[in-house]
Order: structure tokens, then sequence, then C-alpha cells
């Protein structure tokens, strides 16, 4: 029997909630693994000459913060949008934010003025990293002044900018596979691809909402 109206649609959110969720614990483990760093292969190979340090911190603060960043959001935007259970989803709002802001995008940042590939990668995640906050701090800024409708617009942005990692992650092999006799042009292709495409698309879809708002004071800073 084929699933209809809402059914479906809790279906589709529960499989997509899972995922994320599935991915955020994969990351989480691997996080473990850079405790005792092993430059010969995988992620932190070729990186042992800047890795201890500020490197590593960033690194740290990136692996440890991201998981449940990406947990929580995919729970708020796609399964409690607020309507219902509002209490919980202005305690896990808060830490959405908190995580974020204060841990996971300082790490990404930090991370990004050293890449692999070096600068063309770099500027992408740096502008990733800005984006991830800022859309962000519109988004409570929004929510503190009851506008709920451009709340919710922001958050799904400032979700999108999480999904980076896990898009990075998924079409990186495959360019690799591809491609394998440039990695370093794969890598920041795909550096610049994890994110820009959605991004625009939101802006698009949200286009006329963003204009409209643009005339209005900016919400950067919540009362």
């Amino acid at each position: 029997m084929l699933l209809k109206g809402s059914t479906t649609r809790s279906t589709i959110n529960f499989i997509l909630v899972l995922f994320v969720v599935a991915f955020s614990i994969v990351i989480a483990i691997k996080g473990f693994t850079f405790i005792n760093p092993d430059f010969e292969k995988g992620f932190l190979r070729g990186r042992e000459s800047y890795f201890f340090g500020w490197y590593a911190w960033g690194l740290y603060a990136h692996v440890i913060g991201a998981p449940p960043v990406m947990i929580i959001g995919a729970y708020l935007t796609i399964i409690n949008r607020g309507k219902k259970k509002k209490q919980l989803h202005r305690i896990l709002g808060y830490m959405y934010t908190l995580l974020l802001i204060g841990v996971a995008a300082p790490g990404g940042l930090i991370m990004s003025v050293k890449t692999i590939t070096g600068w063309p990668s770099g500027i992408s995640f740096i502008l990733l990293s800005i984006i991830w906050v800022s859309s962000t701090i519109m988004a409570v800024g929004y929510a503190r002044r009851l506008n709920f409708r451009m709340h919710i617009i922001y958050m799904q942005l400032s979700f999108i900018m999480s999904l980076a990692a896990l898009i990075l992650r998924l079409i990186l092999p495959l360019g690799h596979t591809l491609f394998p006799s440039n990695p370093a042009a794969v890598y920041n292709f795909i550096a610049w691809l994890c994110w820009t495409p959605q991004f625009f698309i939101w802006l698009v879809v949200n286009r006329r909402l963003l204009f409209s708002n643009a005339r209005q004071t900016p919400i950067l800073v919540a009362e």
C-alpha cells in the first residue's frame, strides 16, 4: 500500500533525519582517531608540518561541535519546527546556536586558514563559515522579534550550510575516482560545490521575501 499525505512526509522526514544522525555519528567517531593522528593516510595526510598547535584545536572544536549541530539542526528544521513542543524547540535552538557559534564554526574557520590545497579552498570555507554564523544569528534575532517566517528562512540557510560537511564527504571520493590525476583541483572544486549551489537556490527561492525585508532595519543582534 502506498503511503499518502502526512504519512509520506513523516516517513521521508524520518529517513532524512536518520541519515543525518548516522553521518554525524560517523564524523564523531572519526574525530576520536585524531587524538592519535596518523599523517600517512586519510584527512591528516600531509598536515604534520602545521597540525600541532592552533590547527589541532580548530580541528578538535569542529569535530566535537559539528555532529551535534547537524543532528539538532535536522530535528529542528525537519521534524520539530516549533508548532508543537515549543519549549523543546527553544531549548534545542539555543543549544544549536551556542554549539555552532561557540565551537563548530570557529573551529572550521581556524581550519580554513590552512587547507591542504591552499587558498582556493580556504576562501570557500571561510565564506561558508561566515554565512553559517551570520544566518544563525539572523535566525535567532528574528525569533526573538517573533518574526517566525524570517526565522524559518534563515534557520533553513544555517542548516543548509551545516550540511556542506556531509555533501563534501559524499562527493569528494567520487571526484577523486573520476579525476585521479589531479586531486588538488578536485578538492578545490568540491570545496565550492559542497555549498554554493544550495546557497544560490535558497537565494532564488526566497528572493522576494528577502528583498522586502532588506528595506527594513537589519536584525543582527537580538534584543
